[in-house]
């Protein structure tokens, strides 16, 4: 989903605004396949963590359950 809907929405629209895979399971019932590789997801995880402070918070897709644990946040 562009940043731009997410920076010219209120916060009014912010509390509904649904991610494309979100909006597709809801509306359509229909759960699209995401992969990440593990390198990229890394890289991801590790520029986050440059930036002091920060929050990762670890989010199951119970749609997609056996690959949505990564056992690299343990460090």
């Amino acid at each position: 989903m562009p940043s731009q809907l997410f920076l010219a929405a209120t916060p009014l629209q912010l509390k509904e605004i649904l991610c494309q895979r979100c909006h597709l399971l809801r509306d359509y019932n229909l759960a699209i396949d995401v992969t990440v590789e593990t390198m990229q997801f890394q890289a991801i995880v590790d520029e986050i963590k440059k930036k002091s402070p920060a929050l990762l918070l670890f989010m199951v897709d119970l749609v997609d359950l056996p690959h949505s644990f990564y056992h690299g946040f343990a460090g």
